[in-house]
């Protein structure tokens, strides 16, 4: 068990590094044929054995969870962050913040956007224990889907203008795949078609 949760979790990383080229499908079919051993392996991390790797393993499988199973991931994801860390170092806080990063974002692809609100501002605090640079954008493209759901397309379109400044005021080249100015500027092609401006949100697309 110790040989084959890291065995499963390079699987996972592996075939997550692969989401953004022409292999992406790997990124859910090779998970897909391991699934049982991927879940032995979450099993084993949750029991007792290692939750560094159960976290780490759990937000490798963020694209899978989305094609394959939202509520599985969540259900998951909530399980091992409920886990106390009795020993937390760099290694097991950078696992949570991961983990804690994709749980946000599967409640917010079911629409449960207070529950994402919250893991997004735990998950904040998080960073400020690691020293890292704090990002609003995951709050306000979250605060963004909420208001398109209401049919509030004025302050969804204004959320993600903002966002989408300022990513590109960073640089930001990421992808939908990572929740970055690709995710951005597909959310706010949603809102635009949903008005009916297709020919601006098929240039966003």
């Amino acid at each position: 068990q110790r040989a084959h949760a890291p065995y499963s979790l390079s699987l996972a990383e592996t075939a997550a590094d692969q989401a953004d080229n022409a292999t992406v499908d790997a990124a859910v079919k090779q998970p897909n044929r391991e699934h049982n051993n991927l879940r032995a392996a979450l099993q084993w991390a949750h029991d007792g054995g290692d939750l560094t790797i159960g976290l780490q393993l759990a937000g490798a499988l963020w694209r899978f969870w989305r094609s394959s199973g939202i509520s599985e991931g969540r259900s998951w994801l909530e399980e091992l962050l409920a886990l106390p860390d009795v020993a937390p170092n760099t290694a097991s806080l950078a696992a949570r913040l991961r983990a804690m990063h994709v749980a946000a974002w599967l409640a917010s692809d079911q629409h449960e956007y207070e529950h994402a609100a919250h893991l997004f501002e735990q998950s904040a605090v998080l960073r400020r224990t690691l020293h890292m640079s704090e990002s609003e954008t995951n709050q306000l493209v979250n605060a963004a889907r909420q208001a398109r759901s209401l049919g509030h397309y004025g302050r969804a379109t204004t959320l993600l203008e903002d966002v989408l400044a300022r990513q590109r005021a960073l640089g930001d080249n990421g992808s939908i795949r990572n929740a970055r100015i690709g995710l951005s500027l597909y959310e706010l092609a949603l809102v635009l078609r949903e008005q009916g401006e297709f020919a601006r949100a098929a240039a966003l697309y």
